[in-house]
Protein backbone atom coordinates (compact mmCIF):
# COMPACT_ATOMS: atom_id res chain seq x y z
CA UNK A 1 0.00 0.00 0.00
CA UNK A 2 1.42 3.29 -1.09
CA UNK A 3 0.30 6.84 -0.64
CA UNK A 4 0.86 10.04 -2.54
CA UNK A 5 -0.77 13.34 -3.33
CA UNK A 6 -3.10 13.37 -6.32
CA UNK A 7 -1.97 16.14 -8.64
CA UNK A 8 -5.54 16.72 -9.85
CA UNK A 9 -7.14 17.34 -6.48
CA UNK A 10 -6.69 19.19 -3.21
CA UNK A 11 -6.48 15.84 -1.39
CA UNK A 12 -5.31 12.36 -2.25
CA UNK A 13 -7.90 9.96 -3.61
CA UNK A 14 -8.04 6.57 -1.92
CA UNK A 15 -8.94 3.76 -4.30
CA UNK A 16 -9.57 0.09 -3.54
CA UNK A 17 -8.92 -2.32 -6.40
CA UNK A 18 -10.62 -5.73 -6.13
CA UNK A 19 -9.43 -8.29 -8.66
CA UNK A 20 -8.44 -11.95 -8.52
CA UNK A 21 -5.69 -11.46 -11.10
CA UNK A 22 -2.44 -10.62 -9.26
CA UNK A 23 -0.79 -9.24 -12.40
CA UNK A 24 -3.64 -6.81 -12.99
CA UNK A 25 -3.58 -5.71 -9.33
CA UNK A 26 0.13 -4.98 -9.70
CA UNK A 27 -0.54 -2.92 -12.86
CA UNK A 28 -3.42 -1.01 -11.20
CA UNK A 29 -1.18 -0.29 -8.22
CA UNK A 30 1.51 1.17 -10.47
CA UNK A 31 -0.90 3.27 -12.51
CA UNK A 32 -2.82 4.65 -9.53
CA UNK A 33 0.23 5.47 -7.42
CA UNK A 34 1.76 7.20 -10.44
CA UNK A 35 -1.47 9.21 -10.56
CA UNK A 36 -0.90 10.23 -6.93
CA UNK A 37 -3.56 8.01 -5.39
CA UNK A 38 -3.54 6.06 -2.16
CA UNK A 39 -4.02 2.43 -3.16
CA UNK A 40 -5.52 -0.55 -1.35
CA UNK A 41 -5.59 -3.99 -2.99
CA UNK A 42 -7.92 -6.95 -2.46
CA UNK A 43 -7.43 -10.33 -4.13
CA UNK A 44 -11.01 -11.59 -3.77
CA UNK A 45 -14.51 -10.44 -2.94
CA UNK A 46 -14.34 -11.24 0.76
CA UNK A 47 -11.13 -9.24 1.19
CA UNK A 48 -12.61 -6.40 -0.86
CA UNK A 49 -15.74 -6.19 1.29
CA UNK A 50 -13.69 -6.25 4.50
CA UNK A 51 -11.21 -3.61 3.30
CA UNK A 52 -13.97 -1.35 2.01
CA UNK A 53 -15.59 -1.40 5.42
CA UNK A 54 -12.37 -0.60 7.27
CA UNK A 55 -10.71 1.83 4.85
CA UNK A 56 -13.79 3.60 3.40
CA UNK A 57 -12.08 4.36 0.09
CA UNK A 58 -13.21 7.21 -2.13
CA UNK A 59 -13.77 4.73 -5.00
CA UNK A 60 -13.83 0.95 -5.42
CA UNK A 61 -12.64 -0.49 -8.73
CA UNK A 62 -14.09 -3.98 -9.00
CA UNK A 63 -13.60 -6.83 -11.44
CA UNK A 64 -17.13 -8.04 -12.11
CA UNK A 65 -15.78 -11.45 -13.16
CA UNK A 66 -14.29 -12.40 -9.80
CA UNK A 67 -14.09 -16.15 -9.35
CA UNK A 68 -14.89 -17.74 -6.02
CA UNK A 69 -15.69 -21.23 -4.77
CA UNK A 70 -18.47 -19.85 -2.56
CA UNK A 71 -20.28 -17.71 -5.15
CA UNK A 72 -18.90 -14.30 -4.16
CA UNK A 73 -18.49 -12.84 -7.64
CA UNK A 74 -18.42 -9.14 -8.50
CA UNK A 75 -22.23 -8.88 -8.48
CA UNK A 76 -22.38 -10.36 -4.98
CA UNK A 77 -19.68 -7.95 -3.80
CA UNK A 78 -21.76 -5.03 -5.08
CA UNK A 79 -24.89 -6.39 -3.40
CA UNK A 80 -23.10 -6.70 -0.05
CA UNK A 81 -21.43 -3.31 -0.31
CA UNK A 82 -24.73 -1.62 -1.13
CA UNK A 83 -26.49 -3.44 1.73
CA UNK A 84 -24.02 -2.15 4.33
CA UNK A 85 -24.57 1.30 5.80
CA UNK A 86 -20.79 1.76 6.06
CA UNK A 87 -20.11 1.09 2.34
CA UNK A 88 -23.39 1.79 0.56
CA UNK A 89 -22.41 5.22 -0.73
CA UNK A 90 -18.90 4.42 -1.98
CA UNK A 91 -18.75 4.82 -5.76
CA UNK A 92 -18.06 1.56 -7.58
CA UNK A 93 -16.33 1.43 -10.95
CA UNK A 94 -16.76 -1.94 -12.67
CA UNK A 95 -14.05 -3.37 -14.88
CA UNK A 96 -15.15 -6.17 -17.18
CA UNK A 97 -13.50 -8.16 -19.89
CA UNK A 98 -16.82 -8.36 -21.71
CA UNK A 99 -18.71 -5.67 -23.55
CA UNK A 100 -21.77 -7.50 -24.85
CA UNK A 101 -25.12 -5.73 -24.57
CA UNK A 102 -26.32 -8.38 -22.11
CA UNK A 103 -23.28 -7.91 -19.85
CA UNK A 104 -23.59 -4.12 -19.98
CA UNK A 105 -27.27 -4.35 -18.99
CA UNK A 106 -26.45 -6.63 -16.05
CA UNK A 107 -23.71 -4.29 -14.87
CA UNK A 108 -25.99 -1.23 -15.15
CA UNK A 109 -28.65 -3.00 -13.09
CA UNK A 110 -26.11 -4.02 -10.43
CA UNK A 111 -25.91 -0.69 -8.63
CA UNK A 112 -22.47 0.33 -9.81
CA UNK A 113 -21.63 3.93 -10.71
CA UNK A 114 -19.49 3.43 -13.82
CA UNK A 115 -18.28 0.73 -16.18
CA UNK A 116 -15.08 0.27 -18.19
CA UNK A 117 -14.07 -2.61 -20.44
CA UNK A 118 -10.68 -4.24 -19.81
CA UNK A 119 -8.13 -3.50 -20.92
CA UNK A 120 -8.66 0.22 -20.66
CA UNK A 121 -6.05 2.96 -21.08
CA UNK A 122 -4.38 3.97 -17.81
CA UNK A 123 -5.28 7.65 -18.23
CA UNK A 124 -8.95 6.75 -18.73
CA UNK A 125 -8.95 4.64 -15.56
CA UNK A 126 -7.33 7.43 -13.51
CA UNK A 127 -9.67 10.04 -14.97
CA UNK A 128 -12.77 7.96 -14.19
CA UNK A 129 -11.64 7.18 -10.62
CA UNK A 130 -10.87 10.85 -9.97
CA UNK A 131 -14.20 11.93 -11.42
CA UNK A 132 -16.12 9.45 -9.26
CA UNK A 133 -14.18 10.48 -6.16
CA UNK A 134 -15.18 14.12 -6.56
CA UNK A 135 -18.73 13.78 -7.90
CA UNK A 136 -21.19 15.12 -5.30
CA UNK A 137 -23.48 12.39 -3.93
CA UNK A 138 -26.92 12.62 -2.37
CA UNK A 139 -27.78 11.14 1.03
CA UNK A 140 -28.59 7.77 -0.54
CA UNK A 141 -25.13 7.68 -2.09
CA UNK A 142 -26.22 8.28 -5.67
CA UNK A 143 -24.22 10.55 -7.93
CA UNK A 144 -25.86 13.96 -8.34
CA UNK A 145 -26.02 15.72 -11.69
CA UNK A 146 -23.94 18.83 -11.96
Amino acid sequence: MTSGICSRAARAVTVLFVDDDADLLFAYHLVATEGGMIVELAHDGHEGIALASVVSPDVIVLDIGLRSDDGVDGFEVIRRLRASERTSSIPILILSGSSTARDKAAVQASGCDAYLVKPCPADELIERVTSLAFTPRDHAGRAMSA
